[in-house]
């Protein structure tokens, strides 16, 4: 499935983006394939995971009301904003704020990776220092 590219828009952006920027998203959408909908799901990461959720109030795509849904069902930290479906393409600075929030934020790790002490990452490469250098 995908959006006519006339339609692309209203629904995607709410018209809240150029013409030329709206054509460009709409002629390099990527369908949805016939399993992306139909596989199990075999661990749910929201059950068990501090989840954080933006949700646009105008959205004509899933609909703001089933986002809300969602949102409370995984007990998320919730911040809404005018803004369509497309957020993080008309609203790049509300997106960049709530993942610092929760970057900061006090609960518990999201995961634990296994190492200590510093780690860097260099062009998705992680680099940590040789046991020596430490």
């Amino acid at each position: 499935m995908h959006l006519k590219p006339e339609k692309f828009g209203d629904v995607f952006l709410s018209d809240r983006l150029g013409a030329s920027r709206a054509r460009v998203l709409a002629a390099t959408q990527r369908p949805a394939t016939a399993a992306s909908g139909n596989e199990p799901t075999q661990a749910v990461a929201w059950k068990t995971v501090p989840s954080w959720y933006l949700v646009p109030t105008d959205d004509r795509t899933i609909g703001t009301d089933n986002l809300r849904f969602m949102a409370e069902r995984a007990m998320a930290t919730t911040v809404e904003v005018d803004a369509p479906h497309a957020v993080m393409e008309t609203n790049p600075d509300d997106v960049t704020h709530l993942i610092l929030r929760a970057a900061g934020d006090s609960r518990p790790s999201l995961a634990k990776t296994g190492t200590s002490g510093r780690t860097t990452v260099l062009g998705g490469t992680v680099c940590s220092p040789s046991p020596r250098a430490q």
